[in-house]
C-alpha cells in the first residue's frame, strides 16, 4: 500500500521530470564520478502547499534514489511492499545527497552522520529500526 506521502512524492517526480526541458537538461547535464549523469531538477520536490519546487528531505531523497533504475549500485529495494531497503554504496551515496542539496560546506559528511540523520526519522513514525548495518525500512502504513 502506498501512503499519501509516497503518492505525493511520486505524482511530483512525475510532473517534474516529465517536460523536455527536464530532458534536454538530463542529456546536457555533467557526469558525477560514477558516469551516472546527474540531473539536479530529477531531484525536486512540488510542495503540495505552494506548488513550488524545492529540494527534497532526506526521506523523499531516499525514495527518489530508490525508484531510480540509474542508482540501483548505490541503494535498492529488498522488499519494495515492506519499505524494505539497503544501502550498497553509502560514499556515493553521501556525494550525492550533498550534491542534490548543493552542499559546499567543507565539513565532512561521513556515513555515521547520514546514518544518524536517518534514525532521526524513527521518532518521527518515518522509519522503522532494523538493526542491520546500511539496512532502513520505511513505515509503510504511517
Amino acid at each position: 500500500t502506498i501512503s499519501p506521502d509516497q503518492m505525493n512524492i511520486k505524482n511530483s517526480i512525475s510532473s517534474v521530470c516529465s517536460n523536455d526541458y527536464c530532458q534536454e537538461r538530463s542529456r546536457n547535464s555533467l557526469k558525477n564520478t560514477d558516469d551516472i549523469y546527474f540531473n539536479s531538477f530529477e531531484w525536486h520536490i512540488k510542495d503540495t502547499l505552494t506548488g513550488k519546487l524545492r529540494s527534497p528531505k532526506l526521506d523523499e531523497f531516499l525514495h527518489l534514489l530508490l525508484n531510480n533504475s540509474r542508482y540501483i549500485s548505490y541503494a535498492s529495494w529488498l522488499n519494495k511492499a515492506t519499505g524494505l531497503f539497503e544501502i550498497h554504496n553509502p560514499t556515493n551515496v553521501i556525494e550525492l545527497w550533498k550534491r542534490v542539496k548543493n552542499r559546499k560546506s567543507k565539513c565532512n559528511l561521513n556515513y555515521d552522520k547520514f546514518s544518524r540523520s536517518i534514525r532521526y526519522y524513527y521518532n518521527k513514525g518515518t522509519m522503522i529500526a532494523t538493526h542491520k548495518r546500511h539496512t532502513y525500512c520505511f513505515a509503510v502504513n504511517k
